[in-house]
């Protein structure tokens, strides 16, 4: 099938209005960054005591993280109120719309909070057909077992 598959690496359709990039910091002196800072206090990721936000500052495409499976909201630009969200999303990939095909970039993209997003029902399998980074890597995108391990919701970008 002779259509092509790009890789956008601008955040031009993705609105981070009012969105967050922080740093926490635990009672035990363990600290991170975030690209979900709304909330001031988070539980430590290495040894779940309380941690406060130390500082914030408005989050920017940049500081979205390359190469780490997301938490994604997609909205067709072709077919009316056609939305999906997906738990196997990456920046600058797009997924295609199971109606009319059209690629589309994520307009809203965190990490993962593995309760929610993580856990996948295995009567609806990751469809690698519509997805941009499946194709990109020759097999299934979820397949990363450090994405899977990695807790994500705790995510280090330094």
């Amino acid at each position: 099938e002779g259509s092509s598959v790009s890789t956008m690496a601008t955040g031009e359709s993705m609105d981070l209005t009012g969105r967050l990039f922080g740093r926490y910091r635990c009672l035990n002196g363990h600290s991170w960054t975030s690209i979900d800072a709304s909330e001031t206090y988070k539980s430590c990721h290495k040894c779940d005591k309380k941690a406060e936000k130390i500082e914030s500052r408005p989050l920017e495409y940049s500081d979205i993280p390359e190469n780490k499976r997301l938490f994604g909201k997609f909205r067709c630009t072709r077919c009316p109120f056609h939305e999906w969200v997906s738990g196997n999303s990456w920046k600058g990939y797009k997924q295609q719309c199971k109606s009319c095909r059209t690629y589309v970039l994520p307009y809203y993209l965190n990490t993962l909070k593995y309760q929610e997003d993580m856990i996948r029902d295995d009567n609806k399998p990751h469809r690698q057909d519509l997805c941009e980074k499946c194709k990109e890597l020759g097999y299934n995108c979820c397949n990363d077992i450090d994405d899977i391990i990695g807790g994500m919701d705790k995510l280090q970008l330094h």
